[in-house]
Protein backbone atom coordinates (compact mmCIF):
# COMPACT_ATOMS: atom_id res chain seq x y z
CA UNK A 1 0.00 0.00 0.00
CA UNK A 2 3.07 2.32 0.50
CA UNK A 3 4.53 2.42 -2.65
CA UNK A 4 1.25 1.64 -4.61
CA UNK A 5 0.91 4.26 -7.56
CA UNK A 6 4.79 4.71 -8.34
CA UNK A 7 4.20 2.01 -11.31
CA UNK A 8 6.91 0.06 -9.39
CA UNK A 9 4.78 -3.37 -10.71
CA UNK A 10 4.06 -2.19 -14.33
CA UNK A 11 7.48 -1.58 -14.49
CA UNK A 12 8.95 -4.61 -13.26
CA UNK A 13 6.56 -6.42 -15.94
CA UNK A 14 7.79 -4.51 -18.62
CA UNK A 15 11.08 -5.20 -17.85
CA UNK A 16 10.34 -8.96 -17.51
CA UNK A 17 8.31 -9.27 -21.05
CA UNK A 18 11.69 -7.12 -22.32
CA UNK A 19 13.74 -9.86 -21.37
CA UNK A 20 11.55 -12.15 -22.27
CA UNK A 21 11.67 -10.69 -26.10
CA UNK A 22 15.55 -9.88 -26.14
CA UNK A 23 16.92 -12.84 -24.33
CA UNK A 24 14.74 -15.72 -24.05
CA UNK A 25 13.56 -18.83 -26.06
CA UNK A 26 10.12 -18.53 -24.53
CA UNK A 27 6.99 -18.14 -26.54
CA UNK A 28 4.78 -17.51 -23.90
CA UNK A 29 4.85 -16.14 -20.08
CA UNK A 30 2.30 -17.67 -17.27
CA UNK A 31 1.40 -16.21 -14.17
CA UNK A 32 -1.65 -16.75 -11.60
CA UNK A 33 -2.97 -14.57 -9.71
CA UNK A 34 -5.59 -14.62 -6.70
CA UNK A 35 -8.72 -13.21 -7.95
CA UNK A 36 -9.27 -11.12 -5.14
CA UNK A 37 -6.05 -9.15 -5.90
CA UNK A 38 -7.05 -6.50 -7.92
CA UNK A 39 -4.27 -4.16 -8.56
CA UNK A 40 -1.99 -6.87 -9.56
CA UNK A 41 -5.22 -8.20 -12.21
CA UNK A 42 -5.06 -4.40 -13.25
CA UNK A 43 -1.07 -4.33 -13.89
CA UNK A 44 -1.50 -7.63 -15.93
CA UNK A 45 -3.92 -6.66 -18.02
CA UNK A 46 -2.11 -3.28 -18.78
CA UNK A 47 0.86 -5.25 -20.18
CA UNK A 48 -1.58 -7.62 -22.11
CA UNK A 49 -2.17 -10.61 -20.29
CA UNK A 50 -5.11 -12.31 -20.43
CA UNK A 51 -6.97 -15.04 -18.44
CA UNK A 52 -6.64 -18.32 -19.17
CA UNK A 53 -8.36 -20.19 -16.43
CA UNK A 54 -9.67 -19.88 -13.43
CA UNK A 55 -9.83 -22.65 -10.43
CA UNK A 56 -9.45 -23.46 -6.72
CA UNK A 57 -6.42 -23.59 -4.76
CA UNK A 58 -6.82 -24.38 -1.04
CA UNK A 59 -10.08 -22.72 -1.01
CA UNK A 60 -9.32 -19.51 -2.51
CA UNK A 61 -10.24 -18.95 -6.65
CA UNK A 62 -7.03 -18.20 -8.72
CA UNK A 63 -6.83 -17.27 -11.98
CA UNK A 64 -4.18 -18.50 -14.22
CA UNK A 65 -3.26 -15.53 -17.30
CA UNK A 66 -0.50 -15.89 -20.40
CA UNK A 67 1.04 -12.84 -22.79
CA UNK A 68 2.50 -14.58 -25.75
CA UNK A 69 6.37 -13.39 -26.26
CA UNK A 70 6.33 -10.88 -28.80
CA UNK A 71 8.67 -11.76 -31.69
CA UNK A 72 12.06 -9.50 -31.94
CA UNK A 73 12.09 -8.01 -35.63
Amino acid sequence: AGYQGYSIGTNLMELAIDWATDFSSLDQLVLTVFSKNEPAIHVYYKVGFHDTDVYFQDGREVVRMALDVPKKD
